[in-house]
């Protein structure tokens, strides 16, 4: 999706929200950290930073993650490690930690969907709704063109996570994480691995390395469902754990966690 195709998907859930928050907020605050990313990437730190903020707010108000289902409560987790890790950029590393204190929390009580695969909402619900009928003849038509042996899936697009892109060698097998859902154990690596920056950064050394090591220990232990993306990623825990161990300050400064 284009930078241009998410500012106007979020212009959409805007409104949305406006009218009914619940199905929307959590989709909404998905877009709304995208684009907060891309803005960075290209350089727009203000409008990245306003736009995390957004996204914030629209969790806080709108969202109490321990009703949230597996998939739903899934995506949240890995948008508070996105918004967190901008907070960090933003030199807001006291409200990264205690917005990763809660995540951390929360995610923990799925802990024993460890090594299931589980498929992330990319988006909010259909911008319309079908009458029973149209809505009858719509899934019977997915199940006799796509043979699919269950209704479509309650979100948007219908279509599963973008996967990421696989490396060359042995780690691209595709029974070994690549272009399936992540599980428990990707995701809790995630808030971490964060945390771990985020502590870090606050010069809570001990805690900080606590999180480190059992994030690369999630890392070492992961299950195969994830094994590939965690190996690949595993440099920046890496990074973080070793400068903890030996007591010295990241070079580039705090970001540098």
């Amino acid at each position: 999706m284009s930078i241009e195709q998410t500012r106007n998907e979020v212009e959409r859930l805007r409104a949305c929200l406006a009218s009914d928050p619940r199905p929307y907020a959590l989709a909404l605050a998905d877009q709304l950290n995208n684009l907060s990313i891309d803005l960075a990437m290209r350089g727009d730190h203000d409008a990245s930073a306003t736009h995390t903020l957004e996204a914030l707010k629209v969790l806080i108000a709108h969202i109490d993650p321990l009703t949230l289902p597996p998939p739903e409560e899934f995506r949240y987790a890995s948008i508070i490690a996105g918004i967190a890790s901008g907070l960090l950029i933003d030199d807001r590393a006291d409200d990264a930690a205690g917005l990763l204190d809660h995540a951390v929390d929360v995610h923990l009580r799925l802990a024993h969907l460890a090594g299931d695969a589980i498929v992330q909402p990319t988006c909010g619900p259909p911008p319309f709704a079908l009458d029973p009928a149209e809505e009858a003849r719509f899934v019977e038509k997915r199940r006799s063109v796509a043979g699919l042996l269950s209704p479509p899936s309650p979100y948007a697009d219908d279509q599963p996570p973008v996967p990421f892109a696989p490396p060359s060698g042995a780690f691209s097998r595709p029974d070994r994480g690549w272009n399936q859902p992540a599980d428990w154990t990707f995701v809790h690596w995630q808030l971490l691995s964060t945390r771990a920056r985020a502590l870090a950064t606050l010069g809570e050394k001990e805690r900080a390395l606590d999180d480190a090591v059992e994030a690369l220990a999630i890392n070492l232990l992961g299950t195969e469902l994830d094994y590939a993306r965690m190996v690949v990623s595993a440099p920046t825990a890496l990074k973080t754990a070793w400068l903890l161990i030996k007591g010295v300050e990241p070079a580039e400064g705090p970001l540098g966690w």
